[in-house]
């Protein structure tokens, strides 16, 4: 993973990630009105990895890491050229994309890869940063941008 740039999570369905991995999507948008934290601080080479929730209300310790992304770009458009643009790329699951008149944040991605084994977060008790004062699976967000977290995580899928 490049040094010295921002990392972080997407918080997405299975459902989202499979019909992704399908269709060979290349574009992540955020719902409509939201403001993610910290998305504009991602940069082309950023990983980003895909922690899914298999259902809604479903208790953290069922969410999963399934896979992960490389970051080509990420902006805030407005529903008209999300439409012209990426709407072709996107996948439209769980949450609908934005309508005319309404923005949306949206990451293009390259890379999309699919672990051997998803890692629970539950499994993420001792993986934590330099500088926070829990650990992954204890994150009230999980849009925070972290690396080392991200390659530990990442090598866990693969053991």
């Amino acid at each position: 993973m490049p040094r010295n740039l921002p990392a972080g999570i997407i918080l997405t369905t299975p459902q989202w990630f499979e019909e992704c991995l399908k269709r060979g999507c290349t574009v992540f948008d955020f719902p409509s009105g939201h403001r993610p934290r910290n998305v504009e601080k991602l940069r082309s080479g950023s990983i980003c990895l895909v922690l899914v929730k298999p259902r809604p209300k479903a208790p953290r310790s069922e969410w999963a890491f399934v896979g992960e992304f490389t970051v080509k770009d990420v902006k805030l458009v407005r529903g008209e050229e999300f439409r012209e643009r990426y709407a072709s790329r996107a996948v439209e699951a769980t949450i609908p994309f934005p309508r005319l008149g309404e923005a949306s944040w949206v990451i293009e991605f390259e890379k999309l890869v699919k672990y051997e084994r998803p890692v629970k977060l539950s499994e993420c008790s001792d993986v934590r940063t330099s500088t926070s004062e829990r650990p992954v699976s204890e994150w009230a967000s999980t849009e925070n941008s972290f690396q080392s977290s991200i390659l530990e995580i990442s090598q866990r899928a693969i053991r």
